[in-house]
């Protein structure tokens, strides 16, 4: 880099030399932003992009550099977003999405830099909860990417972002509740991916995750028989890709993942001693991963799910200790890792510990001082807030986030009366918690297999 900071330094008229720089700049900006270098990242991409905006500010015709421009602004919208500045990522994307929408007006070679700058927007809209707004983002994406694929059918590339699209209209539709169009755009997602993997099997995890969105909405519907065959065709996929390339982690995860995933339908369903066997497989899945990339943080988190299911406790409480250290520094993230730490401590009767943990993580919360859902199970969890009071707060206006807090909090007051030697109460919770229908919670799962241990009480 020094050698491109000396031959442009004196020459600041000579284009060729400024973009050698810029474009220099920005590699070394992809390594530190690789590294978790985010300052460092931020201040390199900055200086990328002050000559790529000096640059298209001379001509504004030339749409390489219009390009350049557009990609810089994302470069720093990327680093905005990794550091959970929101805003200040939302803004940076939407220079990038203007300059793009400009640069797609007299060049249409540059249709999908558009359509990239569209699905950067919504993805910050979606994280803000603005999910009207992002979904109408979405929909302009899509509307792009069925153009270009429409243009070229044997573009194998243009038909993965199409699926993509669908995927990313499916997945607001399921936040807001919506069902049934989520599992529309799911469904077109999976046929379009289908189609792509016939011309192209590169793209064969593609159509592995159409498959695992398709089950997930049929699973929170209820579904379950029909979410099992969906979740067994993906594993099949898993099982494909991790054969091929035993040396690949991410291969291993996600095939640990789809065992986990007809382990969790089969719990659901009641068949636990089923479930319990498939569990193993994910759990070895998930260590052969972890052997492979020990940084692998939702292996983790994977892998102490499935421990606590089959009662390996201490496990369990080791792969959330991990996950913790690992995940990335949103701390919604790790908000239930905490929850089911504190469970796990209670458990082995170091109440002491567990409380003096989980008081500390709920002040360092972003939400802390407004007494959201989480906060209120944490109080509950230390004391602070009475049963009674617990189940009132449970209470929703809307129909779905009443059912899921219900779920969660028939959960957690029935470990609380386990753990308080209170059988008889515990399974009455548990079973309310069942009484839900939340099966892709993962308190509805872990209800399941505290039923099962606690058996029969009368």
């Amino acid at each position: 880099m020094e050698t491109a900071k000396r031959l442009a330094k004196g020459q600041k008229s000579n284009a060729g030399l400024q973009l050698d720089l810029s474009l220099t700049y920005e590699k070394v900006g992809n390594v530190l932003m690789a590294q978790g270098k985010l300052l460092e990242a931020l201040d390199v991409y900055q200086q990328s992009f002050n000559i790529h905006r000096t640059l298209a500010n001379q001509d504004k015709t030339n749409a390489d550099w219009q390009r350049n421009l557009a990609v810089s602004y994302e470069k720093v919208g990327n680093v905005k977003a990794a550091q959970g500045k929101l805003p200040e990522a939302l803004d940076a994307y939407q220079e990038s999405l203007a300059t793009a929408k400009r640069l797609a007006k007299f060049d249409s070679r540059f249709q999908w830099n558009f359509a990239v700058s569209y699905e950067k927007v919504g993805n910050v809209l979606e994280a803000q909860g603005k999910l009207a707004e992002a979904l109408d983002v979405y929909q302009q994406e899509m509307a792009i990417a069925k153009r270009l694929a429409d243009q070229d059918k044997t573009n194998a590339v243009w038909k993965r972002n199409l699926a993509v699209s669908y995927e990313k209209v499916g997945d607001v539709k399921a936040a807001q509740g919506k069902l049934p169009e989520a599992l529309d755009a799911y469904q077109e997602s999976l046929a379009t991916a289908e189609r792509l993997v016939e011309s192209d099997s590169r793209f064969q995890w593609n159509f592995a995750v159409s498959y695992e969105k398709v089950g997930n909405v049929l699973e929170a519907q209820g579904k379950l028989a029909e979410a099992l065959d969906v979740y067994q065709q993906e594993m099949a996929i898993a099982k494909r890709l991790a054969d091929q390339d035993k040396t690949n982690a991410d291969w291993q995860r996600n095939l640990a993942l789809s065992y986990k995933k007809v382990g969790d339908v089969n719990a659901a369903r009641g068949k636990l001693p089923e479930a319990l066997d498939v569990y193993q497989q994910a759990i070895a899945h998930f260590t052969k991963a972890l052997q492979l990339d020990p940084n692998q943080y939702d292996s983790y988190l994977g892998g102490a799910h499935a421990k606590q299911i089959i009662a390996d406790f201490q496990g369990a409480l080791k792969d959330y200790l991990r996950y913790v250290d690992l995940a990335p520094q949103d701390q919604r993230a790790k908000d239930h890792a905490q929850l089911f730490i504190w469970l796990l401590r209670a458990r082995e009767g170091r109440i002491f510990e567990a409380n003096l943990e989980l008081s500390a993580y709920l002040e360092r919360r972003p939400d802390a001082s407004t007494g959201d859902w989480i906060a209120k199970i944490g109080n509950f969890l230390l004391d602070k807030i009475g049963e009674t009071d617990f189940f009132a707060a449970a209470g929703s206006s809307d129909r779905e986030t009443d059912r899921g807090q219900h779920c969660e909090a028939s959960y957690y007051a029935g470990m609380k009366r386990l753990l308080g030697g209170d059988k008889t109460t515990a399974a009455e919770y548990l079973r309310k918690c069942l009484a839900t229908q939340e099966t892709n919670f993962d308190e509805y799962i872990f209800a399941h297999a505290e039923i099962q241990r606690i058996g029969p009480t009368m």
